[in-house]
Formats: C-alpha cells, sequence, structure tokens
C-alpha cells in the first residue's frame, strides 16, 4: 500500500462567541472546530482551543477542508449517549436499558450555534458564533395495531436522542421522554443531519421494529433527518410488529449442502437504505439457516462465501450481483422455505 503525502499551509481560524448571557463569563464557554464528514467522528480531524473572557477564539494549524464550528456553553445531562456509533442507518431501536447514575443537580439553559467553514490556503477570520437556545422539534412515537392503554403500556420509558452526523457531543440535544399519547419534544437543535435513536424500549413485543420516520411527509431515515430551520410538524414514528419468519436451504456448485456460507435479507429498493431492516446469518449443518421475526414486506436473499462483514451495505457491491439473488415476500406470521445457490466471488 501506498501513501503520497502533500505539503500543504495550514492557516488560522479565527472568530468571536456572542450572546452570552449576563454574569456569565464568555470564558466558560467551549468551542471545537471538527472535520465535516459524516459517519463516525473517529480519528477525524477535531480540535478545541480556549476563549478569551471577550468571547475571542483562535484555532492554529488548520490544513484546507470543510469544518464545523460547534460552541456551547452549559453542561449536558449524564444521560446522553450514542447507541449508533458508526452505524449506517437512519433509525435505530434498543430494546435494552441502560442503566445509567442519576444526576439530579439542575442545570442551566444550555446555549449552542452551530456553522460551516470552507477552508482553503488563507487565514479565516471574523467568524460569529451567536449561542442560542437552539430550535424545538415536536414528536410522536405509535405502535402499529396498537392504541390507547396498551401502546402507552409499550411506549412506556422510552426517550428519543438525535445523534448529530458528524457525531459529536457537544451539538447533541437533550434526549427527550416519551408521554402518554407517544408525545414529546425535544430542545436545543442546530441545523445539521441526525440520526434517530429510540431509547429503552424495553416493553416493546420482541421483534419490533422502526417501520417509518417522517417530517414534512418526507422520509427521514432515507436520508437521515436534516434540519435547516424550526421544524412547523410533527416528527412521526411508527414502530411496527408484523413480522414472519425465513427458512434458506443453501447448495454449492455440486449440489451439496454449504456450510458456513453468509446469507443475507435485503430490504426492496425503497427501503434500501433502511439498515435496520438487514439481517445476515452463517449456515449451519446441512447448509440451512433460519431468521425469525423478519418485518414483512420484500427482500432480495443472498448467499456468499468468505465474504466480508457487512458489505452488502455497499450499493457498488449489491450491484455486481443484481438479478441473481432469489426474491421473497414476508407476511406477518406466515413462515416460508427457499432454496438457494452459494453465489460465486464478482
Amino acid at each position: 500500500m501506498d501513501f503520497t503525502v502533500n505539503e500543504v499551509r495550514a492557516v488560522r481560524v479565527k472568530g468571536r462567541v456572542t450572546n452570552i448571557p449576563s454574569g456569565q463569563s464568555a470564558a466558560d464557554a467551549s468551542v471545537i472546530l471538527m472535520s465535516e464528514v459524516t459517519g463516525s467522528r473517529f480519528g477525524l480531524h477535531e480540535q478545541e482551543t480556549t476563549i478569551s473572557d471577550s468571547g475571542a477564539f483562535e484555532f492554529r494549524g488548520i490544513p484546507p477542508g470543510t469544518y464545523v464550528l460547534v460552541a456551547t456553553l452549559g453542561e449536558l445531562p449524564s444521560d446522553i449517549s450514542f447507541p449508533g456509533a458508526g452505524y449506517p442507518g437512519g433509525a435505530i431501536l434498543e430494546t435494552e436499558r441502560f442503566p445509567i447514575p442519576p444526576d439530579n443537580r439542575p442545570l442551566p439553559p444550555r446555549l449552542l450555534a452551530k456553522t460551516s467553514v470552507q477552508i482553503g490556503e488563507k487565514d479565516v477570520s471574523n467568524i460569529e458564533l451567536i449561542l442560542g437556545t437552539g430550535y424545538k422539534l415536536d414528536g410522536r412515537i405509535s405502535i402499529e395495531g396498537n392504541s390507547g392503554p396498551e401502546a402507552d403500556a409499550m411506549i412506556s420509558g422510552m426517550k428519543i436522542q438525535l445523534m448529530p452526523d458528524p457525531e459529536t457531543f457537544e451539538s447533541a440535544p437533550l434526549p427527550a421522554k416519551v408521554g402518554a399519547g407517544g408525545v414529546f419534544t425535544i430542545n436545543g437543535l442546530v441545523p445539521g443531519q441526525y440520526q434517530i435513536a429510540i431509547m429503552d424500549a424495553e416493553n416493546v413485543p420482541f421483534g419490533t421494529y422502526v417501520k417509518s420516520v417522517q417530517l414534512d411527509n418526507m422520509d427521514a431515515i432515507n436520508p437521515r433527518l436534516v434540519i435547516r430551520n424550526e421544524p412547523r410538524t410533527l416528527l412521526e414514528i411508527v414502530l411496527g410488529t408484523a413480522v414472519g419468519t425465513v427458512t434458506a436451504k443453501v447448495t454449492d456448485e455440486k449440489q451439496s449442502p454449504a456450510v458456513g456460507v453468509s446469507v443475507v435479507l435485503i430490504p426492496d429498493s425503497p427501503r434500501r437504505q433502511h439498515f435496520e431492516l438487514y439481517q445476515s446469518e452463517t449456515t449451519e449443518e446441512g447448509g440451512v439457516v433460519a431468521f425469525g421475526d423478519v418485518p414483512s414486506g420484500d427482500y432480495t436473499v443472498y448467499a456468499w462465501a468468505n465474504t466480508e462483514e457487512g458489505i452488502w451495505w455497499d450499493p457498488a457491491f449489491l450491484q455486481k450481483y443484481d438479478g441473481l439473488g432469489k426474491p421473497v415476500h414476508v407476511s406477518a406470521g406466515i413462515t416460508q422455505t427457499i432454496d438457494l445457490r452459494v453465489l460465486p466471488a464478482r
């Protein structure tokens, strides 16, 4: 593997944090500069700097690129997390509860500011980060086919967490607790792209999945939820419980049972970016693999030997095998068996 290192001119990035509440010091605020790359924050260029009493800040030695500047004032509660770190999907359902030590300290209102910065070969000056409380987003979560006290019991204890992309705790809004009727309110949103996590969903039936998330009648999973200004409509989250079962019998080119082969269920094109719908298993003795609790809908099933885990999330990889998988329609409560042949590597 060859690496080419190019010499570039590093520059300074300077600005000021404004709108500091009376009685608070600008020096208590935090400013972070990070690479504007979606996915995971780990391994990316990220730098924090100090702020003067007047609110002035400066970063030095910054290479060219597109960055995000985030300014915050105020603490985050202890129950904020990134459950889907590194996960490509737009929505995640966490059915386990992760105990967090209670933090009952009264926290002052949290203020945020965020802006994108394009850095070239010249210093960047006069950036103004105006602190504010951020946008408010009202929402509702429901479980398909359930309503009233039954639904309230299922959603009891749930929290909705929006995770900024690029991932950074600093610009994350506070988790929202779901109330009666499935309503919730998320405060402290700044413009950007978010991944949606439904946390502490321990009371939902086994096999429950995220069926849809919509804002302004637009899919908020594919692509991910994008906030540009304060939303005027509800974020509608629907959880599905209609599932079926698929069993696959896999053979090799000699028509012998294929053991140790990856079998993957991939949703149809309209749901291709709903990564929580993908399922994969490895064949055992007899070349058989079973998928339980598969959300209803259309899928294509593939069998691959010696395949890298998760490579099927790559559209370019799937395109090589277009038309070679086996289509299957999954219906609630129905078990079906299909025959598969191991696909040769391409």
